[in-house]
């Protein structure tokens, strides 16, 4: 799925951090509300991985 898509699903993330290597680019977004978390990364523009959990887990807990 494409960035801007998900954008327009879940609305502007809580936070972000991104790359650009110039044929590589990548982004971190984070959508946070109450204890609900949803992380997804990106690599040029489209999901990589995608992660939903508690903000009161542990590293542990996600695996």
């Amino acid at each position: 799925m494409a960035e801007t898509d998900v954008v327009a699903l879940l609305g502007e993330p809580t936070e972000t951090t991104s790359i650009d290597l110039g044929i590589f680019a990548g982004t971190a977004a984070t959508w946070q509300h109450n204890d609900t978390v949803i992380a997804i990364q990106f690599i040029n523009g489209k999901v990589q991985s995608k992660q939903m959990y508690r903000s009161d887990q542990t590293a542990s807990e996600l695996r």
